[in-house]
């Protein structure tokens, strides 16, 4: 069984060109435990065959499409708002889009998945996020606050950014709002909210 490393293998830096070799090292030691201030974990949730995930525009309502139907949340309070048993609900894979429940009901909501989409990777007041595969096959998703960014090394290199290490990660990112965050796996959707 494959183990998350805490200090890379000799071999494994030896991958890495010798002028980033220091920086990779610096992330791949810090530790993968979530978003740091001013975020707060809202909720994980268990969502099996979770295919993919959307904010409604200009919000905070995330929607979840999964083999077993739809759920609504509130990213901000972390709630459940509601939920569609029904896994034969309109979409429309071409356009990366699901119909909406609850107060969304009728409304299309654009998504990120397996399908293809994306969720925004900055905020208006210079949020960012990226993935790397620091420990293949696993993958870290890695959160900026404003002004910080992949290559930047002061500080030691890691002030204030956050790591979280998934194995199946199916998608990630911001609301419109940028005051949520959210990471879906196969399995679960985990929302940070500030």
């Amino acid at each position: 069984m494959w183990k998350s490393r805490n200090k890379a293998e000799p071999s494994l830096l030896s991958a890495v060109p010798a002028h980033l070799q220091t920086r990779f090292q610096a992330l791949l030691e810090l530790p993968a435990d979530g978003l740091a201030e001013p975020w707060r974990k809202t909720t994980t949730a268990a969502v099996g065959g979770l295919r993919a995930v959307g904010f409604a525009e200009d919000s905070d309502l995330l929607l979840v499409a999964s083999w077993q139907g739809r759920g609504l949340f509130d990213s901000l309070s972390g709630q459940r708002l509601d939920r569609d048993d029904d896994p034969d609900f309109e979409e429309d894979l071409a356009n990366c889009r699901v119909r909406g429940i609850g107060v969304l009901e009728g409304f299309w909501v654009t998504i990120a998945g397996g399908h293809g989409g994306g969720l925004t990777r900055w905020t208006g007041d210079g949020w960012s996020c990226d993935l790397l595969p620091l420990t293949w096959p696993s993958e870290s998703v890695l959160v900026f606050p404003s002004g910080r960014s992949i290559w930047d090394e002061r500080d030691g290199g890691v002030a204030g950014i956050s790591k979280v290490t998934t194995d199946v990660l199916v998608a990630f990112g911001f609301s419109p709002t940028g005051r949520s965050f959210v990471i879906a796996t196969s399995s679960d959707v985990t929302i940070y909210s500030r």
